[in-house]
């Protein structure tokens, strides 16, 4: 930890149709956990399940959801990953394009999987 700067902030989005589809969250929760017990706040996870018991879907990740949640980081911003299922990919792609200067990142800086 001592290696990053202070100002370092990972920001981790997951996204899930079903609890019974997940892969890895174990793993997440758990470094979010160890981040808590060091009193570190450079690790931020954000989970979005799909298909809720109650019905709820939760937030679409489009370009309002990327300009509300990514604006406080803007110029900050040094690179971006983005995996999942193709028509999520390829709307987040076309929302950092449009977002491009407002966030102050270039095309570099984002890569979709």
């Amino acid at each position: 930890m001592k290696q990053l700067k202070d100002d370092f902030v990972f920001l981790f989005y997951v996204s899930m149709l079903s609890m019974d589809q997940e892969i890895g969250l174990n793993i997440c929760e758990a470094l979010q956990k160890v981040n808590k017990k060091l009193q570190e706040t450079n690790f931020k996870l954000t989970v979005r399940i799909s298909k809720r018991w109650d019905g709820f879907r939760g937030e679409i990740w489009d370009q309002k959801f990327v300009d509300d949640n990514l604006s406080p980081y803007a110029g900050n911003i040094r690179k971006v990953w983005i995996s999942g299922p193709p028509g999520m990919n390829e709307t987040l792609d076309k929302s950092f394009e449009k977002l491009a200067t407002k966030l102050g990142i270039k095309p570099h800086f984002i890569d979709a999987m």
